[in-house]
């Protein structure tokens, strides 16, 4: 198979990850940059045309010295931002369209709120995945906002193309010239 421009190319034989698992994995490659040393979360926020139009991370505020602030419980929690907070303040351009959310683990209430303030009215989340024990009033708002329209979808995403970009990663490492 030759490309634009003449070139012979193999064919594409890799598989694609579908959107839930790209943006899925997205969302738990974004958690990375969390600050918190026991739970991790990232939340990344897609159009209808599946741009991503936000991501954000559980973290400290934005433009503070950090370097002395706890990251373990319960000091840290005066302190941490959540990453569906961080996702919506980081949103590129804001339209109240009908934006979906890829969460690595299940929102708080005032997280639910949040998103649903912020024109975000279909969730997919990994089965299970909890980054706190869940309260009545998670559970009273995500009654609340599912009677209004909200869309929580329980997913088991296929990650396994992480392992495959981690792999092809170091294989080209290993391939370097020095």
């Amino acid at each position: 198979m030759k490309d634009a421009i003449g070139t012979k190319r193999e064919s594409m034989s890799h598989s694609r990850p579908s959107w839930n698992d790209y943006f899925i994995g997205l969302a738990h490659y974004v958690s990375t940059r969390s600050h918190d040393s026991q739970t991790q979360v990232g939340c990344v926020i897609v159009n209808g045309q599946h741009a991503v139009v936000g991501v954000g991370y559980n973290g400290f505020p934005g433009g503070v010295d950090d370097s002395s602030l706890p990251t373990t419980r319960p000091g840290k929690y005066p302190f941490i931002v959540h990453a569906e907070a961080n996702a919506v303040s980081n949103l590129i351009v804001k339209h109240m369209d009908w934006y979906t959310a890829y969460i690595t683990h299940l929102p708080c209430a005032a997280c639910a709120k949040l998103l649903w303030q912020n024109g975000i009215r279909e969730w997919y989340v990994p089965k299970g995945a909890k980054a706190h024990s869940q309260t009545e009033e998670d559970h009273i708002v995500y009654e609340f906002l599912s009677k209004n329209g909200l869309e929580v979808n329980f997913i088991e995403p296929d990650l396994s193309h992480l392992n495959q970009l981690t792999s092809s990663l170091e294989s080209s490492k290993s391939q370097r010239v020095i």
